[in-house]
């Protein structure tokens, strides 16, 4: 019989990752944790033989922050070769099954990549390249700010509107936002570490078989809108607002159209991305990469020529983000003075984006050009290498289950579902030395996320054998209507949170069990999620572990 509390990573362990768990633990509430202490073998079936092909002792892991309420045991499943596997515990019963390589760890990459298709915008979703069907949506949008679509809504006699197609649903609502772009550079720095391993048709998406690799195109999707909506002094805006959002009645204030006014973090951002883009599209398409890279150019210029404002105190790292990947793409001096001087005067750190300080110096850390400052780029090695350390060093081993988190203190918004979130720094100080710690440390950030975790539940939707049932995406991507039945595979939740509304859970409920999987509204904090926070994380880790593996 398979039991919960038998945790393995229900989807597929890396091949590659010498450091690979299975947990036994359980919380019974008001009983407190369940002793497992006279359990002291265990065994691996192959599911292709029946056979045991590893057997090992059960030993005790300690839990140092006391946050699983569990008494937890672990089993070394590193001796395993790449199959299809169940945990037999004698006297208990069995895990779930679970993969080491193979077809599963596609299936993650394909999976996690396809959460950007299902969230476009202005752009139908039809077969035969996914089975959750909606028309076009939020195409015409009145001066007002208004859907064309709105019955409610009684336009003004001869009120323009404009056509909008472009962009993401940010979450379950409708909002698009340059802020998604992180995401697309995410995944772009997955593509350039291992570019042979992604090829056109992988993804199932409209523009497969153009002999473009579908990574890039669904790039040039996230990036279109915004290259659409620039203006001619290289403006991007900030957002576009849709039906559903809480501001829709301010449209006066953010602009015509639904529009949110262009500001100085959007158009690097635009920049940064949009140039690391070009660089990489270049080989297949030298002209959409050159408009691609002119539009980067000019909202660059926009934005440098904008005052400093003292509330804006990220500009400083998105300037420098933008700068590195202009300077990679172009060789143009200015590019690259802009970095020293940043450099000269100290990078503001804004603690809302200090988690992607490492995808802010990537570019220009990655850059191999004549002229580039080895000083700087040391510097930039040296930040993510001591960050990665950081976390090696001081977190994973904090709880009972391996993750990179502090379940000590501020859980929520998807930084408690282990995965990307965590695994991003990890990947760059493996791609930077090589060392197998690191890709251990992302590996087993992944294994949490699917599955070795206090609640032996994945946080992906469709993905493992106790993914989220009611998760707070869109209604089209449940199979019926109502949010019910089966979801769409592959959208990442925020997870586990410690900062729950009144009266969510028992006082004594441990912190890593603290989730709410409700799909209706009132558990955004846990079952929502976000194109930024976690879809680009997803899609980059599995994208990078996928594409280790092809090798």
């Amino acid at each position: 019989t398979a039991t919960p509390a038998i945790k393995v990573n229900q989807v597929a362990y890396s091949p590659l990752a010498k450091k690979r768990y299975a947990y036994l633990g359980w919380w019974a509430g008001d009983l407190g944790a369940v002793d497992y202490a006279t359990l002291d073998r265990f065994e691996v079936v192959d599911e292709a033989t029946g056979k045991t092909v590893l057997n090992g002792a059960l030993a005790d892991r300690p839990d140092p922050a006391g946050n699983t309420g569990e008494r937890v045991r672990e089993m070394d499943l590193a001796a395993l070769k790449t199959g299809r596997f169940h945990v037999r515990i004698p006297g208990l019963g069995r895990s779930a099954s679970f993969a080491v390589g193979g077809e599963p760890v596609r299936d993650l990459y394909v999976h996690t990549q396809r959460a950007f298709y299902h969230q476009r915008c202005g752009f139908p979703l039809q077969k035969p390249f996914t089975t959750f069907e909606k028309p076009a949506c939020h195409l015409w949008v009145y001066e007002s700010g208004k859907m064309a679509d709105d019955a409610s809504y009684r336009p003004e006699t001869g009120e323009a509107k404009r056509e909008y197609r472009g962009g993401y649903h940010d979450a379950a609502d409708f909002d698009c936002f340059t802020y998604h772009l992180r995401a697309t550079a995410e995944n772009l720095d997955a593509f350039d570490m291992a570019p042979a391993a992604f090829k056109d048709g992988d993804l199932n998406i409209p523009e497969s078989g153009n002999g473009i690799p579908d990574l890039l195109d669904e790039a040039e999707w996230a990036l279109r809108f915004w290259r659409e909506q620039q203006t001619a002094d290289g403006a991007v805006p900030k957002g576009r607002c849709n039906d559903q959002d809480s501001r829709r009645q301010n449209q006066v204030k953010w602009g015509p159209y639904g529009i949110f006014q262009p500001d100085v973090e959007s158009n690097f951002e635009y920049a940064a991305t949009a140039a690391s883009f070009a660089r990489l599209y270049a080989k297949h398409d030298a002209a959409i990469a050159k408009r691609y890279l002119d539009s980067a150019a000019l909202a660059y210029d926009w934005a440098v020529k904008q005052p400093a404002d003292p509330k804006a105190e990220s500009r400083s790292s998105f300037l420098l983000w933008a700068s590195g990947a202009l300077y990679r793409a172009t060789g143009d001096a200015r590019y690259q003075d802009a970095i020293v001087r940043l450099d000269a005067d100290g990078v503001r750190v804004h603690w809302k984006t200090a988690h992607h300080s490492p995808l802010f110096r990537w570019p220009y850390l990655r850059c191999t050009l004549p002229g580039v400052k080895a000083d700087i780029q040391k510097k930039f090695r040296d930040d993510i290498v001591r960050s990665a350390d950081v976390q090696l060093d001081k977190r994973l081993d904090g709880d009972a289950y391996r993750w990179g988190g502090d379940s000590a203190r501020g859980m929520g918004w998807g930084n408690a579902n282990g995965g990307g979130h965590h695994a991003d720094v990890l990947l760059r100080a493996w791609w930077l030395t090589g060392e197998q710690k690191y890709l251990d440390g992302a590996s087993l950030n992944a294994d949490f996320q699917l599955g070795c975790n206090p609640l032996s539940k994945t946080f992906i939707t469709g993905m493992g054998a106790r993914p989220p049932l009611h998760p707070q995406i869109s209604a089209f991507l449940y199979e019926k209507p109502g949010k019910r039945g089966g979801t769409v595979q592959g959208i990442t939740i925020y997870g586990l949170t410690d900062r729950d509304p009144a009266n969510w859970h028992p006082a004594g409920r441990p912190r890593l069990r603290r989730w709410r999987d409700l799909g209706n509204g009132g558990a955004e904090i846990s079952s929502e999620f976000t194109i930024t926070e976690t879809i680009g994380a997803s899609a980059m880790l599995y994208a990078s572990l996928y594409a280790l593996e092809t090798k």
